[in-house]
């Protein structure tokens, strides 16, 4: 088989002019990855960011902090937007009652003067709205403590609202993507690491119906019901540090993470020189098209594709692994047309659904691709991804070595001339003492 081209620098462009000094918005994450203790962070890494968007309209992702006690929520849940309702209902039919015929008597006695051009009913309306204003206008000031019930009651509707947005945006995350075990953990680290912050609150007695709703970028949680004295549920609304927040919309923060990881990795190895990593890369191939690469590494002729699912914690049924087998390896074929013949797949899925993933790609793929492509498939832990990364900041460290070792040896004009060594007979000879036997 005919060896397959080389992917030289030159024909790689980056998919935009700064894809690497993008991997700045990550350097704390990757601090974190190279300790133990903080690893868990790199949790958010594997969320589609879709799942993360508070509303489809709306494309900014965002986190859920929730603590307390759920008892008793889910009712008080239901009679707050119950009473909501009503009361904006019943308080805009009070107001229309009284508001409204007084602007009908004006309309009739402008129109009891015959037939008018538009101008001049609309003249003479005018006026004569002007000499009833006040007779309106005590009938709005009558009705201002109905106002301002119904106010109350609008901002019931809006705590309301907000408490059931946000317990099920977090509902979702935990069932798609994290498990709840995983989720805590990560959601302090991020904080502590100042890559989201806090933007709204929400608390509801479980106990005694009330609740509290807080916009600020610094809200102080109550443990505690501050009427009853019970514990209450708060939810909190995190949002993403600027820095990150497009990455994680658009699924670039995993690439981008990768490559500057692999940087950060190699430089602990081999402070000299910089290795050749290309995060959000567009590679051309033979037919002139364009071929996307997630983050490629020429030296090593290494691809690496990143598939964050929304569903990752879906079973992995037969029909969804064939479909998601047919997407890679359509992928995994356009990576080995510019070049690439080792592909990495780093997935959020569990490590029993990657195996299956990359079981069902061996089968997929003709022979000569399973051969010369060195195909992985890496599941969403932090643990598994960094082992696998690791392997290849080493190859690359050793690569840079080799390199530096290369270009640094003295040349042949520079060396010492050749000194032959004495044939053995003649060298035990100058070794001996004169005079001896």
């Amino acid at each position: 088989m005919p060896e397959k081209p080389r992917t030289p620098p030159d024909r790689l462009s980056k998919l935009g002019p700064n894809a690497e000094r993008d991997e700045v918005a990550f350097r704390s994450l990757v601090d974190a990855s190279h300790s133990i203790a903080w690893r868990h962070a790199l949790n958010v890494l594997f969320v589609n960011g879709a799942v993360l968007e508070l509303d489809h309209d709306i494309p900014v992702p965002v986190l859920i902090g929730m603590s307390g006690s759920e008892a008793g929520v889910p009712e008080f849940l239901e009679l707050l937007k119950s009473r909501a309702t009503g009361d904006v209902v019943r308080m805009a039919g009070s107001l229309l009652e009284r508001v409204v015929p007084p602007i009908v008597g004006v309309v009739q006695e402008t129109s009891k003067k015959g037939e008018l051009t538009e101008g001049e009913f609309v003249a003479g309306f005018v006026a004569r709205f002007v000499g009833e204003r006040d007779k309106i206008g005590s009938l709005l000031y009558g009705h201002l403590a109905s106002a301002i019930q119904g106010a109350v009651a609008v901002s019931e509707g809006i705590g309301a609202f907000a408490l059931e947005t946000l317990r099920e945006k977090l509902r979702g995350i935990l069932t798609n993507v994290l498990r709840p075990d995983e989720y805590p953990g990560m959601l302090m680290a991020l904080q502590k690491l100042q890559l989201i912050e806090p933007r709204l609150q929400a608390s509801l007695c479980g106990g005694c119906g009330n609740y509290c709703l807080t916009m600020s970028g610094n809200p102080q949680p109550l443990a505690r019901c501050p009427k009853c004295g019970i514990e209450w549920l708060t939810l909190t609304l995190y949002v993403f540090h600027s820095s990150i927040a497009r990455f994680k919309t658009q699924n670039q923060d995993l690439p981008l993470f990768i490559s500057a990881y692999l940087r950060s990795k190699v430089a602990r190895q081999m402070p000299i020189g910089s290795p050749k990593v290309y995060p959000l890369a567009h590679l051309g191939n033979r037919e002139s098209s364009t071929v996307e690469v997630d983050v490629v590494v020429p030296d090593l002729l290494l691809g690496i594709e990143c598939k964050e699912f929304e569903d990752a914690n879906a079973p992995m049924t037969r029909p969804r692994l064939g479909k998601l087998t047919d997407e890679l390896v359509t992928q995994i074929r356009s990576y080995m047309s510019v070049g690439i013949n080792k592909v990495l797949v780093a997935t959020n899925l569990n490590a029993r659904s990657a195996a299956k993933l990359g079981q069902a790609l061996s089968k997929k793929l003709p022979e000569p691709a399973q051969r010369d492509s060195g195909l992985e498939v890496i599941p969403g832990t932090p643990d598994a991804l960094l082992a696998r990364l690791d392997k290849i900041a080493e190859e690359l460290a050793k690569g840079l070595g080799a390199s530096l070792a290369k270009k640094f040896a003295p040349k042949a004009a520079d060396t010492l001339p050749h000194v032959p060594t004495l044939p053995e007979p003649m060298a035990e000879r100058a070794r001996k003492p004169s005079g001896s036997g």
